[in-house]
C-alpha cells in the first residue's frame, strides 16, 4: 500500500512540474524554467532551424539559449499532456510536446515536435534533454 501511495505523490509532483514546464515555454519564463535544469549535469539540447542547435550545454549556457529563444521567438502554443509521455518509469519521463511559435522580427511561424526528457534527481524533476523529435 505504501508503494501505491508513494508513486501517486510521485506522479502528482511530476503533473505539477509539466505544467510548470508548459507554463514556462508559454509564457517565455525563464526564471520558472532553469529551475528545471540541473546544477551538476550537462542538458542535450537538439533544436533544428531556426534555433540550429546541437549539444551537450551546462546549466548556464542553457539559461543563455533559453534567454535569446524566449526574447526572439513567442509561443503560440505548446501541447504537454500525460498521454504524451514516450517512456515512463519512477524517476525518469520523457514528454512528446507540440511547440508552436513565431520569430518576433520576421513573424515567420514554426511548429515543431519536442521531446523532453525529464530524471528525478534528489526529489527534484529535472530536465536532462531537449530535442526535436526529427533528431
Amino acid at each position: 500500500m505504501n508503494s501505491v501511495i508513494s508513486i501517486l505523490i510521485i506522479f502528482s509532483i511530476l503533473s505539477s512540474s509539466i505544467n510548470e514546464i508548459e507554463n514556462s515555454f508559454y509564457h517565455g519564463d525563464l526564471a520558472k524554467l532553469k529551475k528545471f535544469f540541473p546544477d551538476d549535469r550537462e542538458i542535450f539540447v537538439f533544436l533544428p532551424k531556426p534555433f540550429s542547435l546541437t549539444g551537450y550545454l551546462s546549466k548556464d549556457q542553457t539559461i543563455y539559449t533559453f534567454d535569446w529563444i524566449f526574447k526572439d521567438y513567442k509561443t503560440v502554443s505548446i501541447r504537454v499532456r500525460g498521454g504524451n509521455t514516450i517512456k515512463e518509469k519512477k524517476d525518469f519521463v520523457i514528454l512528446k510536446t507540440e511547440w508552436n511559435f513565431f520569430n518576433r522580427t520576421s513573424r515567420k511561424n514554426y511548429m515543431s515536435v519536442i521531446l523532453i526528457s525529464l530524471k528525478k534527481i534528489q526529489n527534484n524533476w529535472k530536465i536532462i534533454e531537449i530535442k526535436s523529435k526529427e533528431f
